[in-house]
């Protein structure tokens, strides 16, 4: 029988739950639908629904086994050193428990520890401790009675019961690490060991065959009637198939081509679900239109025929699994993950979100004068630059200086990928041991080396004087011209800023390689952002068993400083760059303790992804969790990205009632307490009732401000008027079109006061309907107070009165998040010039981030970022970013001869059209909401 608790014991009960080893403590973490850090292993439940994946990155990710879509991301605890990589993973044959290990727990208890989590939820239900070294495999038995681990050192495995999580059997006599275990349909278990050892347990983990193969054997697989068992190894190319009886050679698989060692396709196996076929992968890599593809090889007749091999990952594959209707899956270190149709063509492929910099050409990395300035070429990629003081990024290369391998009477060799590298001839002793350097600069009277796990400074006579930690490879490092500081390009896809005289980091650049969104930030986690990627950091919270990952915007009003990111390669310093900045803006110092500012979490417990339904009213179950006890204010519903039910304060039955539309859809959840607003828990459900034979046309309704002529003479703008009324007479062609009706309130000019502004916003939000469309439309200038705030500026705007004269970004922030259809938002407000005695640009990214989270809802067309000029010009007549709405609307964004424009055929219509009109000067970026709406028509092409 379900309980459900009271919310302040259930809040009391989390706070129990809390209470072990883990103190609470806060990381600043990326955070990526992808891995940032090599996948370690992959694991799939017996029905094939869902595929989990684990990395170095700290986190383990379960997505859907069939599309590849991101389901949930579990996180452990961490530290800030090694604790919390996770080398294994695995998936109850249910699904419904999640066990994960790797060097988990030992920082903090000088043991490792094993994490059984809650699939849907992501709880963590047990902590195994004391396990004596790294979780190197774990697997389920079949029957999902037991779960067994393989373990480091001497150690060989634990076998533990899942009724109580008690150690069942400990496996010993093993005489190195064991990498892998499998299991056989019919419950027997073997493992693989680098002593030499392949051995073989029956169902009752009793040891019936052992054998020594000479070699390190390192990943293995059954056959599906479990009679043979295929083994790879580390330090040979072989791949043996044995008898899973006798461990006997029954044959080895033709590796032509892949024959050394560090190119063979060994390091992960598997068979076909009917045994038909052998797949493996590894280190083997072949060139293909362009790049180099880590292969999987596949044989026929279980590996005794011919092969094929098809390129699968970016890096070397990790893992192999296989689907029940035969498809396979493969994992890499680059990250990425591919699947496989089982005739080898590929269905799915997931690359990783970081820039390479690993390429072997270290001149890449380049500088100008004080590292403002920042150049850097991705592996297969053109060149770049970034330009911290303008938030700048370019498509081309800096043409600054590189690192020197010689100068001052220093002589370093040897250094590239070496174990000993060289100061005039003489074997540096200060790298760690097995640690290979990769990069060096000098600068008067000392150098830098970058290594794979740490950054270190030495004198002119090879002392050291200090080292830092990394966690990522340094690929290649650069010193300033003024001696400040050390730039290093890192294996993670960051650029980093370290002060030369201790090594004390100072500013971090993440540069997402697709959409070339980025991320700056401080040590303390102050930040600047390109729009929509401010959700690329965030903070890790250990506490307790139950970790948490709040993204950085949901303390926006705290971290997101640019005022301060503009100060740090000033001062060097970040706590003078923060007073310094504060002393500036008037701002006052306020606490920077995350813990102290927590937002809620909200998770749906009644609906699993994917579920069918048939019913429109659903009641949705959910838990909740406040931390400090605070209280909840609201918990709020959405369909499609849309409110459609809401419950005030904290309620005793979890639940809340909604309505959804006949049609498959998204649902969330979102709550909020006195600092803010949950991450929305979602969930897709698939419609499997009875569709609507007819569905009506929506109504749209349109908002649209331009403002060309102000109070102000000096604040005049040649085109938001004309702009926002171009807008409204393309959108006003689509009645009886797209739309049944199309209404409009059009302030421009001297109507465009605040008063009419606000009294426009009422209108809209009182019109809508939850089957309407909203359109909300802004041009002219915006501005930003003191600490960030954005305020459109009307026809009566006075800069010295923001507050009284100019609308607030909270003002459309609030009436979006009300409007109950769909609702876009175009705002056209960064027009630059020498308006306030100051030449500048508005922030308008801090409005539309707000405007497009998930509590709000709003797809934002914005027409630049901050830090560039929205241009106009009488060559068109307009705007450059409304020049190009207004023709993708009127049908150019038609480009596939659908027959209509939708939201993203105009996103990428308005993205060329203004990069051609402006010859590159121009990037206008559109935000979607998390969990909110897919893809939907907005006009009717010619």
């Amino acid at each position: 029988m379900y309980k459900q608790y009271h919310p302040i014991i259930l809040i009391f009960l989390l706070v129990f739950l809390a209470q072990n080893a883990f103190a609470q403590e806060t990381f600043l973490r990326r955070n990526l639908p992808m891995h940032s850090a090599d996948i370690k292993r992959i694991s799939i439940d017996a029905q094939g629904r869902y595929l989990l994946s684990a990395s170095l990155d700290k986190t383990a990710k379960l997505w859907d086994a069939h599309t590849g879509t991101l389901l949930q991301t579990y996180r452990v605890p961490i530290s800030q050193g090694n604790d919390g990589q996770l080398y294994a993973a695995a998936l109850a044959p249910d699904a419904r428990v999640v066990a994960l290990g790797g060097w988990t727990g030992y920082d903090v208890e000088n043991s490792h520890s094993i994490y059984l989590l809650n699939r849907q939820t992501g709880q963590i239900l047990h902590r195994i401790t004391g396990l004596p070294n790294v979780i190197y495999d774990l697997e389920f038995s079949p029957d999902g009675r037991y779960l067994v681990a393989a373990l480091g050192g001497k150690n060989g495995l634990r076998v533990y019961n899942t009724q109580n999580w008690q150690v069942q059997a400990s496996l010993t006599g093993y005489g190195d690490n064991s990498y892998n275990i499998a299991f056989a349909p019919t419950g027997q278990l073997a493992s693989v060991c680098y002593d030499g050892y392949v051995r073989l347990y029956n169902a009752q983990f009793q040891l019936q065959q052992e054998q020594k193969l000479g070699n390190q054997p390192y990943s293995l697989a059954f056959s599906p009637d479990g009679t043979k068992l295929a083994i790879g190894f580390a330090d040979s190319p072989n791949i043996q198939v044995l008898d899973a009886r006798s461990l006997a050679l029954l044959y080895q698989p033709d590796i032509t081509g892949a024959t050394t060692v560090g190119n063979h396709v060994g390091a992960a196996i598997t068979f076909s679900p009917d045994g038909n076929e052998l797949w493996a992968g590894g280190f083997y890599s072949q060139y293909h239109e362009g790049h180099w593809w880590n292969q999987i090889r596949r044989w026929a007749r279980a590996g005794r025929g011919s092969y094929q091999d098809f390129g699968a990952t970016d890096n070397s594959i990790s893992d192999l699994k296989t689907l029940p209707n035969g498809e396979l899956w493969v994992a890499g270190f680059a990250p990425d993950l591919a699947r496989f149709a089982p005739d080898g063509n590929k269905l799915f492929y997931q690359k990783h979100d970081n820039l390479n910099f690993g390429a072997k050409d270290r001149t890449h990395l380049q500088l100008k004068a004080t590292g403002q300035e920042v150049g850097f070429t991705p592996y297969e990629q053109t060149a770049l630059s970034f330009s911290v003081a303008e938030r700048r990024l370019s498509k081309q290369s800096l043409g600054g200086q590189s690192f020197v391998e010689n100068k001052a009477g220093i002589g370093l060799s040897n250094w590239n990928d070496s174990y000993s590298p060289l100061l005039n001839g003489q074997k540096l002793n200060f790298l760690e041991q097995y640690e290979t350097s990769w990069c060096v600069d000098i600068a008067q009277t000392s150098f830098v080396l970058g290594a794979d796990w740490y950054l270190y400074a030495a004198d002119a006579q090879g002392k050291m004087l200090w080292k830092t930690p990394t966690q990522a490879v340094v690929w290649a490092v650069n010193i300033t011209d003024n001696q400040q500081a050390v730039v290093a390009a890192m294996g993670d896809g960051t650029i980093r800023w370290y002060r030369l005289s201790d090594g004390q980091l100072l500013l971090t650049l993440y540069v997402h390689a697709t959409t070339q969104q980025w991320v700056l930030w401080t040590p303390s986690g102050y930040y600047d952002a390109s729009a929509g990627a401010e959700d690329f950091l965030g903070w890790h919270l250990n506490q307790g068993q139950s970790p948490m990952f709040y993204p950085i915007s949901k303390f926006r009003n705290t971290f997101y400083r640019p005022d301060v990111i503009d100060r740090i390669l000033d001062t060097y310093d970040e706590a003078q760059a923060v007073e310094q900045a504060n002393s500036l803006n008037n701002r006052k110092k306020v606490s920077t303790d995350v813990v102290q500012m927590l937002p809620p979490t909200v998770t749906i417990v009644s609906h699993a992804n994917n579920q069918a339904v048939s019913n429109t009213n659903l009641t949705l179950k959910y838990t909740l969790n406040s931390p400090n006890a605070e209280p909840i204010i609201g918990v709020q519903a959405y369909v499609d990205g849309r409110p459609v039910a809401v419950e005030r304060g904290m309620k005793p039955t979890f639940s809340i009632n909604i309505t959804i539309p006949p049609r498959d859809s998204k649902v969330s959840i979102i709550a909020e307490n006195r600092f803010g607003y949950s991450e929305p828990s979602i969930i897709t459900l698939r419609w499997n009732g009875k569709t609507e034979s007819a569905v009506p046309k929506p109504k749209l309704y349109i908002l649209s401000i331009g403002v060309s002529d102000y109070v102000k003479k000096e604040y005049k703008l040649d085109y938001p008027a004309k702009d926002a009324t171009d807008f409204v007479n393309a959108l006003k062609e689509q009645q009886e079109k797209l739309y049944d009706v199309v209404e409009v309130k059009l302030l421009t000019n001297q109507v465009a006061t605040k008063d009419n502004i606000l009294e426009g916003l009422e209108w809209l939000q009182k019109q809508t309907t939850s089957k309407d469309i909203a359109m909300l439309f802004l041009a002219g200038h915006g501005t930003n107070d003191n600490t960030n705030n954005f305020y459109f500026m009307p026809h009566n705007a006075e800069e010295q009165s923001l507050k009284r004269t100019c609308v607030s970004g909270a003002d459309i922030g609030s009436t979006v998040q009300a409007i109950a259809g769909k609702i876009l938002v175009f705002t056209d407000a960064c027009h630059s010039g020498n308006v306030f005695g100051l030449k500048r640009s508005p922030n308008v990214d801090i409005l539309i981030n707000e405007l497009s989270s998930a509590e709000n809802g709003a797809i934002v067309f914005t027409s630049s970022t901050a830090k560039q000029s929205s241009l106009e010009s009488s060559t068109w007549n307009n705007g450059a970013f409304t020049k190009a709405l207004v023709e993708g609307i009127r049908g150019s964004a038609d480009k596939s001869q659908r027959g209509y424009i939708s939201v993203k055929s105009l996103d990428a219509y308005i993205a060329e059209r203004v990069k051609e009109l402006t010859k590159g000067q121009q990037a206008p970026v559109t935000l979607y909401p998390k969990g909110g709406t897919s893809d939907f028509p907005i006009a009717v092409g010619r």
